[in-house]
């Protein structure tokens, strides 16, 4: 992240999916990068932080000005779309603004309901900034209700800001996501050992 990008992503939503927002900000700033990632690519950043987002809706001339600001500062943009989003001014707002900064090729869109470019309005997600992108410029989403789950869309947005390949970052999360189960494991095993050793001597002990 360059000394112009205060923040490595913002986060645009709409107060009813707030929860996602949260989520999405914690498990991104908390993200431990594979060391074998940060080998192959040193380039990349050793965390995900800091990710802006704001706890309220926009009210206000000095908040909208405030948040452009988020705006230009922020390396990429993560729109929460649903159907709540998808109707939401300044969503939309932030999303322009993005583009006319001429960041639109940063901006991912994390689908937690509804359908992009749906037939049904009140189905669609996206807000009208991305419905209207042409062929040329159309934003892949990628939606967290997908059946590999939540960790496999937030990789998908990592892989998509870190501009790898998603199974390269898959494939060393879930290494090492097996490897510190492993460690636990050893660490109960050896406990649940001592815990029986402890036992067996009491036992022997009033024996005696």
């Amino acid at each position: 992240m360059n000394e112009q990008n205060s923040y490595y992503a913002f986060i645009s939503y709409n107060s009813a999916d707030e929860k996602w927002a949260k989520w999405l900000q914690h498990n991104l700033e908390y993200y431990h990068i594979p060391s074998a990632l940060c080998k192959e690519y040193p380039e990349l950043p050793k965390k995900i932080r800091p990710v802006f987002w704001y706890k309220q809706d926009l009210s206000g001339t000095k908040l909208k000005q405030a948040l452009n600001n988020e705006l230009s500062s922020s390396k990429y943009l993560i729109v929460i779309c649903s159907p709540d989003s998808a109707k939401a001014d300044w969503v939309n707002d932030e999303v322009v603004a993005f583009i006319e900064q001429g960041k639109g090729d940063r901006i991912i869109p994390f689908i937690v309901a509804g359908t992009p470019h749906a037939k049904n309005p009140d189905e669609e997600c996206f807000p009208p900034a991305l419905r209207n992108l042409t062929r040329d410029e159309e934003i892949r989403g990628i939606d967290v209700r997908r059946k590999e789950g939540k960790s496999h869309a937030l990789v998908d947005v990592i892989a998509t800001m870190f501009g790898v390949r998603f199974d390269v970052l898959w494939q060393r999360h879930e290494r090492r996501r097996k490897k510190i189960r492993n460690i636990w494991i050893a660490i109960a095993s050896i406990f649940t050992l001592c815990t029986i050793g402890i036992y067996d001597y009491n036992i022997l002990r009033l024996r005696v």
